[in-house]
Formats: C-alpha cells, sequence, structure tokens
C-alpha cells in the first residue's frame, strides 16, 4: 500500500476557515480530527489534505475557493515558516528560507527558484499520490503573489502565473484578485517575475525576530531528519513494529520493546523525554492505519479490525466512533464520493 506523506495541519486549517468564510460548517470529528486541530504542529496525512481540498470547495460551490482563501488569510502569519520567511532581510532570503523548511509544510514539497537574465522562476511541485488539488496549488501561488506584493518595497512585478491545469471557464476573480497574466496548462505550477525584485527590501524584516525564529525552525528541521511519516526516528520505529505487532495481537510493550531493542522502562523513558505515552502512540497508531486502510484500500471493515488490532468489529466501530464521531463505514463512503483520482 502507498503510504501518504503528511502535511502541516495549517493546510487543513486554512480549507476549513474558507469553507467557513463561504457559509460551509464542517465539524472537524467528521474529518477524522480532534485536539491536533487547535497544534499548529500536527501533522495529517496528504490524503485527507488533498481530499479536503476537493470535497469542500464542491461543497462551497466556489470555482475559485484557493484564490479566496489566499485573499482571506492575507496579512496572516499561521505558523513558524510563515513568521520565518515574512521576517526575512529580502525576498531572495524568504525564497531561501522557504526551500530550507519546506519539509515543515509539507513531506512532498520541492520548491525551487530558478535565475535567469532578468527574470527568475519560483516552482512548485510535489511528488506524492493523489496529486495536489487544484484549489490547492492555485491558493500556494496566489498566496505567495498577494504576499510579496504586500511585502516587499518596490513594485511587485510579475511576469506570468503559470498554472499545470485546464482555464476555468470565468477568469474575472483571477484578474480581480491577482492582476497578473496567466498560463495555464503549464508544465508545472510557477511564478516567473523580474529578478531584481528578489534584491528588493522587506517591509517586515525583523532580524531580532527572525532569528529566533530561524532557531525555532531549525530545532523542528533537525527532530524530523530522520522522520518518516512525519514522525520523528523513535516514534517512526515503534509505529513500524507496532504496525506489524497489532495484527498479530501482541503488541504489549514489553514485545514492541524487546524488538526495538530496549526494555519496557527504557522505552517508557523515552517516550516520556517526547512527550508521548505508550498507549498514546498504540492509539494514534490505530487510528492512522485505520484512516489509511479505509481511505487508500479495498479492505473489508472486519480486515481493517484485525490489522488494527482489534479482537471484532465492533471494538473496531467502538473505537472509530471515538476517534472520529463516525462509523467506519459512513467515512469510507463520505472519502469515497472523492473523483477517483483521489481515492
Amino acid at each position: 500500500m502507498h503510504r501518504s506523506p503528511s502535511v502541516s495541519i495549517k493546510a487543513v486549517r486554512i480549507c476549513l476557515l474558507a469553507a467557513h468564510a463561504r457559509g460551509v460548517a464542517v465539524d472537524p470529528a467528521e474529518l477524522g480530527l480532534g485536539p491536533e486541530l487547535a497544534d499548529p504542529t500536527a501533522r495529517v496525512p496528504h490524503a485527507l489534505v488533498a481530499r479536503l481540498w476537493v470535497e469542500l470547495p464542491e461543497r462551497a460551490g466556489d470555482a475559485c475557493f484557493g484564490l479566496h482563501a489566499a485573499e482571506l488569510v492575507q496579512g496572516h502569519a499561521l505558523d513558524v515558516v510563515d513568521y520565518a520567511t515574512r521576517t526575512c532581510r529580502t525576498l531572495r532570503e524568504s525564497l531561501t528560507t522557504l526551500i530550507r523548511y519546506s519539509r515543515l509544510v509539507h513531506d512532498a514539497y520541492d520548491i525551487r527558484l530558478e535565475e535567469d537574465g532578468t527574470q527568475a522562476r519560483y516552482t512548485v511541485r510535489f511528488d506524492c499520490q493523489p496529486p495536489m488539488p487544484r484549489q490547492l496549488l492555485e491558493f500556494i501561488l496566489s498566496s505567495w503573489v498577494l504576499r510579496v506584493r504586500r511585502g516587499i518595497d518596490g513594485e511587485c512585478r510579475v511576469r506570468e502565473l503559470q498554472l499545470p491545469h485546464a482555464p476555468p471557464g470565468d477568469l474575472s476573480e483571477h484578474r480581480r484578485i491577482l492582476g497578473v497574466p496567466l498560463r495555464f496548462g503549464a508544465p508545472c505550477a510557477a511564478v516567473v517575475f523580474d529578478r531584481a525584485m528578489l534584491d528588493a527590501p522587506s517591509k517586515h524584516f525583523e532580524p531580532e525576530l527572525n532569528a529566533v525564529l530561524a532557531r525555532q525552525a531549525e530545532d523542528m528541521l533537525a527532530a524530523r531528519a530522520d522522520v518518516h511519516d512525519g514522525q520523528p526516528e523513535l516514534l517512526a520505529r515503534l509505529r513500524r513494529q507496532l504496525s506489524a505487532a497489532l495484527p498479530q495481537g501482541n503488541a504489549t510493550i514489553g514485545e514492541i520493546a524487546r524488538r526495538l531493542g530496549m526494555s519496557g522502562r527504557s522505552l517508557q523513558r523515552r517516550l516520556q523525554e517526547h512527550g508521548a505515552s505508550f498507549a498514546d502512540v498504540v492509539d494514534v497508531t490505530r487510528r492512522q492505519l485505520a484512516l489509511e486502510h479505509l481511505v487508500s484500500d479495498d479492505r473489508t471493515l472486519c480486515e481493517v479490525a484485525f490489522l488494527t488490532g482489534f479482537s471484532d468489529a465492533s471494538a473496531f466501530t467502538r473505537a472509530f466512533r471515538r476517534w472520529t464521531g463516525e462509523t467506519p463505514g459512513a467515512y469510507r463512503l463520505r472519502s469515497a464520493r472523492a473523483p477517483q483520482d483521489l481515492r
């Protein structure tokens, strides 16, 4: 089974905020989200984010959902990466910072800065499945254009906004919000602009704050240096062992610690250093595996219950209701309403 990369919770929070602004009420529990929604450092599966950015724009009936979301959040920084890039000295430093910390935003984020003569090109690619939804791509590039326009001390000379999808029937909102030349059907998402903009000073440069934010971002990046699916090395190893042990019914702390080459007491102590407990990791692993199986493959509910370590489907259903507020069958049915390429 393909394992989805992880994404900052920011992508979910922005989508929910934009949906609310368009009159769409969404219960986070129906998405399988709980307290992590309030944690700016939390991460969620890419598959969930991709589905959300298709489903909510459709429910809002808004063909320009991504543009409107970008317009809505202008002037707001939502996480460490936002603040760190905002407080850089120049646009060049801001882009360099964004490139460095891109994995804090999305595991599969591939950002590049290309310079050629008098022009520069900021490209955005995502090497993941399902592919990035159109509305999310438009949000990312539109946010960048609007932010640069507000943030640099000088004229914002964007030559072209390039998008890989087909053009919509009505471009009036693109012209109103962005006011830049548009190219659809491009090889990848990109913004082409005057190279001189790279060295334009930022209106929001704060050297002391930027240094503090950079240290925080470096700490976060270091914690993810050995990350697998968005978890530190110990938690990633623990999760892999749990995934193998849960179907066998022997996911006890003693057995898992033995597989990790340590004592149960040492495992508990090291988990406490990460602010976690063994029971919490087991519960989170079960929940994550259940969501992945229900979204990504065609296993029966009994098979999913077995793979997540439950003795029967009814125990699995009770746990799933606790995690998400709905039954596994209802969650799978709602996920299946997304377009085929997002399943």
